[in-house]
C-alpha cells in the first residue's frame, strides 16, 4: 500500500508539473516565466492531490471494475499480441487514455458550462463535439507514445533494478499505422475547427490528458521500480518541494503581469488559482492575502486592491502601499467666462432611444466601415450629430444598460452580484422621472433578461419585452418583432403634442449566435462576416421605424438617439464576443443623436453613455436646477452645450466591470488619448496611447512611469467621488 501510494503521488506530481508547463506556455507571452512557474506550481499541487487519491483508491477497486483489467481485456480483442506483461500494460494504459480523452470532452463542457458552452462559442453542440474530438486526438497520440515511453522507462528501470522487461507492442506496424491514421483524423478535426471557433479553449483538455496519463502510465512502473530501492520518498519530496516552492514563490513575488495572466487568461490555471486563494479569503471580499491575491487586510471587507481609496484618511483601502493624500484647498476660482452659445430648444420633446446590442462603432458606415452594413443608419446620421468617440460604461448588457438608464455607474447601483444582475427598486431610472413629467413611457426590449424580475422596467407604463426561453433567445430574430411592436405602439400615441412620449427599443441582433436572415445581404462564413450580416438585418428594420417617425405630425418635436450597450470581439485580444475585457472593440459604441432644428455634424470630443440621462432630462425640460436632476444625480453631463459649439472642459471618461461570477473586476480611465486599464485578478495596470496605438498592442505602463503614476492617481481620486455599493446577497 505504501509503495502504491507514493508511486501514484510521484506520478501525479510529475504529471502535474508537465501539465502546468502545457498550461503555462499558453500565457507565457503575457505573463512571462513567472506565469509559467506559477502554473507549474499550481498544477503540481493538483497532480499530487490526485495522485494520492488514486493511490488510496487503487487497492480498493474490485478486480471486476478495475479499469486496468477492463482495458486489458478490450486491448487483447482490439490488438492481439504476444502474452507479454509490458505489452498488455502499454496497451491498457493507452486505452484508458482514449477513454479519458472522451470523458474529458464531456466533462469540460459540463464543468465550464455557461462560460464556454453558452458564451464563448457559437453553440453548446459544437463545444461538446470540438472538445471531444480534441480529446480523441490527444488520446490517440498517447496510444502511439505509450509503447516508446514504456520502453524508455523500462531501460531506466533495468539499470536501477537489474531487470530487463520485454517489449512487443512497438513491433506491430499495423497497429501503429492504424493509430497514425486516428491521430491524423483527430488532429484534422481539432485544427480545422479552431480558426472558425477560436474561442474554444482546449488547454484544460490537454492538462487533464497529461495528468491522467501520468497517473496511469507512471504510477505502477515507478512503484515497482523505485519503491524497493528506498529512493521514492526522497524523490517525491524533492520534486514537490522544488515545483511548489518555485511556482508559488513566482505567484507571490512575481510581477503583476504574471498573476494577471494566470488569473484572467483562459485555461485551467485560472480555476486552480481561484480555488487555491478561496480558503484564505476570510472577509469574503473576493481577494486573498496569499498567492498574489493582494489583500493587505483580510479582516476588513472594504480593504482590498479593488476598493475605493479615501484621500487623506490614513487608511490604505486599495492596498497599493500608501494612503492617497488629500488635495490642497481649492484655488480662487477664475472670473466667469462669457456666455456660451446655446441651442434654440422648446422642451419637452418626444424622446426615442434605440439601443442595438453588441454593435461596435467601427462596423457602422457612418464611422468609416467599408462594408455596406448600415445604409439606413448612415442616411439617418447624415442629418444628426455623430459623436465619434463615444464609450459605454461597461462591456456587458447587465451592467451597461442599467448605467445608461440611470446615469450612474454600475457599482453605484443597488444590485445583486449575479452575472444577470438584478436591480432593486431603490434605484431611480430615467423612465420614472419622465413618467412624473407626464410622459407616456414605452419599453420594448428583446431578451429574457428584461423580464420584470430583473428590475429594468421601473417607470415604464408599457413594458413589452420580446422573449423566448433562455436557450433559444440568441437563435431567433428580434429586430422585426420589436420594430413591429414599436409601430403598433406609435399608432396609439396621439401626435397632437398634448403629452410627450418616451420610447425605448433594444434590438438584440447582432448578438451572437449570428443567425442567418433570408433576403439580407451576406458577407461570408466567418463569425465576423455573419456578425455584419446581422447588423445589415437590423439596419433593414430601422428603415420602417425611421419612416414611421418622420411621417408623424410631431416629428419636429421628436429627439432620436441610436447607440449600443457595448461592442463585440473577434479574437483581437485573445477572446471573442463581449463581457470578458474592456478593450476598444468592447467599449467604443455608435452615438447618433437627432434633435429637431439642429444640423448634422461630427464631434470628436469623448463622451459616455452616462451623458444620455442629463441630455434627455434637459430635452424634457428638467434642467440641472430641477429637483428631478438632484434626485437622479447623473454622473454624465448634458451634451447640448457641446452640440451648440461651447467648449467643453476636459473631463475623465470612466468605465468599469464590477466583479462577477464570470469576470474579474476591471476598470478603464480615459484622459484622451491616454487610456489606463486595470485588472483586479493580478492587480495589474496597463497604459495605452490610443492616438498612436488604437489597437492597444503596446503597453506603455513601464515605459511612461510619470504618466502612468499620474493616471493611477487620477483614477483613484475619481473613484473616491463615486458612491460605490457592495452587492446585496
Amino acid at each position: 500500500m505504501r509503495g502504491t501510494l507514493l508511486g501514484f503521488a510521484l506520478a501525479g506530481a510529475l504529471g502535474g508539473a508537465l501539465a502546468g508547463l502545457v498550461d503555462g506556455l499558453g500565457v507565457a507571452s503575457t505573463g512571462g516565466g513567472a506565469a509559467v512557474a506559477g502554473a507549474v506550481g499550481l498544477h503540481l499541487l493538483l497532480g499530487l492531490a490526485l495522485g494520492l487519491v488514486a493511490g488510496v483508491l487503487r487497492p480498493l477497486v474490485p478486480p471486476a471494475l478495475d479499469a486496468v483489467t477492463l482495458g486489458r481485456r478490450a486491448v487483447r480483442r482490439l490488438w492481439p499480441g504476444r502474452d507479454d506483461a509490458l505489452h498488455d500494460r502499454c496497451l491498457t494504459v493507452a486505452t484508458v487514455w482514449v477513454l479519458l480523452g472522451l470523458v474529458v470532452g464531456a466533462l469540460e463542457v459540463l464543468a465550464v458550462g455557461y462560460r464556454v458552452a453558452l458564451t464563448r462559442v457559437q453553440s453548446p453542440e459544437f463545444a461538446a463535439i470540438g472538445v471531444a474530438f480534441f480529446g480523441v486526438g490527444v488520446a490517440t497520440v498517447g496510444l502511439m507514445l505509450a509503447a516508446p515511453v514504456h520502453a524508455a522507462l523500462a531501460r531506466v528501470l533495468e539499470k536501477v533494478v537489474r531487470r530487463r522487461p520485454r517489449l512487443s507492442f512497438a513491433s506491430h506496424p499495423t497497429s501503429n499505422l492504424a493509430l497514425a491514421l486516428a491521430v491524423g483524423l483527430g488532429a484534422l478535426l481539432a485544427v480545422t475547427a479552431r480558426p472558425r471557433y477560436s474561442a474554444l479553449d482546449l488547454r484544460p483538455a490537454v492538462v487533464a490528458g497529461v495528468l491522467g496519463v501520468a497517473l496511469w502510465l507512471g504510477g505502477d512502473l515507478l512503484r515497482r521500480g523505485l519503491a524497493g530501492r528506498g529512493v521514492l520518498l526522497p524523490l517525491l519530496g524533492l520534486v514537490c518541494a522544488a515545483g511548489l516552492g518555485v511556482g508559488l514563490l513566482a505567484l507571490g513575488l512575481g510581477p503583476p503581469a504574471a498573476r494577471a495572466a494566470l488569473g484572467a487568461e483562459t485555461g485551467s490555471a485560472r480555476w486552480l488559482l481561484a480555488a487555491a486563494r478561496s480558503p484564505f479569503d476570510a472577509d469574503a471580499d473576493g481577494y486573498a492575502p496569499v498567492l498574489g491575491g493582494g489583500d493587505c487586510d483580510d479582516a476588513a471587507p472594504d480593504v482590498h486592491p479593488g476598493a475605493v481609496e479615501v484621500p487623506g484618511n490614513g487608511v490604505d483601502e486599495d492596498c497599493d502601499g500608501a494612503d492617497l493624500p488629500a488635495l490642497p484647498a481649492a484655488p480662487t476660482p477664475p472670473p466667469p467666462a462669457p456666455p456660451a452659445p446655446t441651442l434654440d430648444l422648446k422642451p419637452p420633446y418626444n424622446l426615442v432611444l434605440i439601443t442595438i446590442d453588441s454593435l461596435r462603432a467601427d462596423h457602422v458606415g457612418a464611422y468609416g466601415y467599408e462594408r455596406p452594413t448600415t445604409p439606413e443608419l448612415d442616411a439617418f446620421a447624415a442629418d444628426a450629430v455623430v459623436f465619434t468617440r463615444a464609450f459605454s460604461p461597461s462591456s456587458k448588457t447587465p451592467t451597461a444598460i442599467p448605467a445608461l438608464l440611470t446615469g450612474r455607474y454600475p457599482s453605484e447601483l443597488i444590485r445583486d452580484d449575479r452575472h444577470f444582475t438584478r436591480y432593486m427598486p431603490g434605484n431611480l431610472f430615467l423612465a420614472e422621472v419622465l413618467a412624473e413629467r407626464d410622459y407616456r413611457t414605452i419599453g420594448l426590449p428583446s431578451h429574457w433578461y428584461f423580464e420584470p424580475r430583473y428590475g429594468l422596467n421601473q417607470g415604464f407604463a408599457v413594458w413589452q419585452p420580446y422573449t423566448v426561453v433562455a436557450r433559444e433567445m440568441e437563435d431567433v430574430a428580434t429586430a422585426r418583432p420589436v420594430v413591429e411592436a414599436a409601430l403598433a405602439q406609435l399608432d396609439e400615441v396621439p401626435a397632437d403634442g398634448e403629452a410627450p412620449y418616451h420610447l425605448w427599443l433594444h434590438l438584440l441582433d447582432p448578438h451572437k449566435n449570428y443567425i442567418t436572415h433570408e433576403g439580407v445581404p451576406t458577407f461570408g462564413e466567418l463569425a465576423i462576416d455573419r456578425y455584419d450580416h446581422e447588423i445589415r438585418y437590423v439596419d433593414l428594420w430601422l428603415g420602417p421605424l425611421f419612416s414611421a417617425l418622420r411621417a408623424r405630425d410631431d416629428w419636429d418635436r421628436t429627439v432620436v438617439l441610436l447607440t449600443s450597450d457595448h461592442g463585440e470581439a473577434f479574437g483581437e485580444h485573445g477572446y471573442d464576443h463581449h463581457g470578458f475585457g474592456m478593450h476598444e472593440h468592447q467599449l467604443r459604441v455608435p452615438f447618433v443623436l437627432r434633435i429637431p432644428g439642429v444640423e448634422g455634424k461630427r464631434i470628436d470630443t469623448p463622451v459616455t453613455l452616462l451623458d444620455v440621462v442629463p441630455t434627455f432630462l434637459t430635452l424634457a425640460g428638467l434642467g440641472a436646477d430641477s429637483p428631478a436632476w438632484d434626485r437622479m444625480a447623473p454622473r454624465g453631463v448634458s451634451l447640448l452645450p457641446l452640440i451648440a459649439g461651447a467648449p467643453m472642459e476636459a473631463r475623465p471618461i470612466y468605465a468599469e466591470m464590477p466583479l462577477g461570477p464570470h469576470n474579474p473586476e476591471r476598470r478603464v480611465y480615459y484622459d484622451w488619448p491616454w487610456k489606463l486599464s486595470y485588472t483586479g485578478e493580478g492587480d495589474r495596470y496597463q497604459l495605452f496611447d490610443l492616438e498612436a496605438d488604437p489597437a492597444e498592442s503596446t503597453d506603455l505602463y513601464g515605459e511612461e512611469p510619470a504618466k502612468a503614476a499620474a493616471m493611477v492617481e487620477a483614477l483613484q481620486r475619481f473613484r473616491a467621488t463615486l458612491d460605490v455599493r457592495r452587492p446585496t446577497p
